[in-house]
């Protein structure tokens, strides 16, 4: 779920949303999203999150493939 602006990673803002969506305090940029108790209902939502709070433009697949904020 790595999320570039300006050519820079932002992994700790990704985390943060993580975080928000799976009701934590706080989650480290390579946990995974689904042993953190991540469903696809979840991923769902945190994709959502991803594309309002960011203004990124991807698909759901890459929430998939990619559940470690780091990518």
């Amino acid at each position: 779920m790595t999320y570039t602006q300006n050519g820079r990673t932002d992994s700790n803002r990704v985390a943060a949303i993580v975080a928000d969506v799976l009701g934590l305090a706080s989650v480290d940029v390579d946990d995974d999203f689904f042993a953190l108790g991540g469903d696809a209902e979840r991923a769902m939502q945190l994709w959502n999150e991803l594309r309002t709070t960011l203004g990124a433009d991807f698909g759901f697949g890459q929430v998939l493939e990619n559940p470690t904020a780091a990518g």
